[in-house]
């Protein structure tokens, strides 16, 4: 998950960090009012989406964010952006406490290499079986 040569993991590890950045001013915005966190998904998120998305090293082979295999920056990239958790209600919920997925998914519209690194790691036999047998921790 840290990449195959001696520079892909100072790649991941800088990815890694602006996705956690994003976390934090996330984290920092939903104490406010809910007007406020749907300005900053519908805004800020996309700035803070295709400001990642310029920082890619150069693309290797496939749609992995470094290298030519999935590494910690793709799947937390996706933990954030494209995991949802199904509920016992029917419903799901996000990284982004239940905002409709149209809105993420606007977020990163105008990013392929992101969209395309989500969409590989969702097509992981792995992250289907866990998703398939996760169990429903929200009340």
């Amino acid at each position: 998950m840290f990449g195959k040569d001696p520079i892909e993991p100072a790649w991941i590890d800088g990815i890694y960090e602006s996705i956690r950045d994003i976390r934090t001013t996330w984290f920092q915005t939903k104490k406010g009012l809910l007007a406020e966190r749907k300005e900053w998904l519908t805004k800020e998120l996309s700035q803070q989406c295709e400001a990642l998305e310029t920082s890619l090293p150069p693309s290797g082979n496939g749609p992995w964010l470094v290298g030519d295999g999935v590494s910690l920056a793709d799947s937390a990239l996706y933990a954030m952006l494209g995991a949802q958790t199904s509920l016992m209600t029917g419903g799901s919920i996000s990284f982004f406490d239940g905002f409709d997925t149209d809105v993420i998914e606007k977020a990163y519209i105008n990013c392929p290499r992101l969209t395309s690194s989500l969409i590989a790691v969702s097509k992981l036999k792995s992250i289907q079986q866990w998703e398939d047998r996760r169990p429903d921790t929200f009340d």
